[in-house]
C-alpha cells in the first residue's frame, strides 16, 4: 500500500504503527517556550520516519490537529498518516504559527477537519516531497496555509512538489 506498489506480500516491509485509542491529538510537539516572528530557528525538533500514525478513526480527535499539533520543528518521512479528524482545523496536522512541517515520501488518506483535513498551517513553513493526499475529506480544503503576512524567513515559502492530491473531497489547496 505504501510506496513501492510492486512489492507483494512477504515483500512489503511492516511499519511500525502508532494508533490514538482516546479523542485528543496522537502527539502534541511543543518545549513550552513561546515561538514569535524573532525567532531564527525554532529551539526544538522532533523527526519521525516508517510509521504509521493511525488517528481515532470515526469519532472527532480534537478540535485542532487530529494526530499532530505542532508548535515546532515536525519532520515526518515514509510514513502514513491517517484516520486524524479535527472538529475544527487539521484534520492530521495542525502545524501553528511559527512552526515548521517538513515530510516526504508520505501518505495522508481518510483524514477529515472543517479546514485542512491532511495539513492546516498557521503559517508559510511547510514543505512537502514525494507525497500523496487520497481520501481526505473537507469542507474547504485539503491542504491550507492561512498565513495573512509575509513569511518571517526568505525560506519560509510552502513548496507541495512531486506530490498528487486526488479523490479527495474539498478543494486541494
Amino acid at each position: 500500500e505504501r510506496f513501492n506498489l510492486e512489492k507483494v506480500g512477504t515483500d512489503i516491509e511492516p511499519l511500525t504503527v502508532i494508533k490514538a485509542v482516546c479523542n485528543h491529538a496522537l502527539f502534541i510537539i511543543h518545549d513550552g517556550k513561546n515561538n514569535d516572528s524573532t525567532t531564527t530557528v525554532n529551539s526544538s525538533s522532533v523527526i519521525f520516519a516508517d510509521i504509521d500514525f493511525q488517528g481515532c478513526g470515526t469519532n472527532f480527535c480534537d478540535v485542532n490537529g487530529g494526530i499532530f499539533f505542532n508548535k515546532e520543528t515536525l519532520t515526518i518521512n515514509k510514513s502514513i498518516i491517517s484516520g486524524g479528524h479535527a472538529s475544527e482545523l487539521g484534520g492530521a496536522i495542525y502545524n501553528a504559527q511559527y512552526a515548521i512541517f517538513s515530510g516526504s515520501d508520505l501518505l495522508f488518506k481518510h483524514n477529515t477537519a472543517n479546514d485542512g483535513a491532511a495539513i492546516y498551517s498557521e503559517h508559510t513553513a511547510i514543505f512537502i516531497s514525494s507525497s500523496l493526499f487520497t481520501s481526505n475529506t473537507a469542507l474547504n480544503s485539503i491542504v491550507t496555509v492561512a498565513n495573512q503576512t509575509s513569511p518571517v524567513r526568505q525560506s519560509d515559502y510552502p513548496s507541495i512538489i512531486n506530490s498528487t492530491i486526488s479523490g479527495n473531497t474539498g478543494t486541494a489547496l
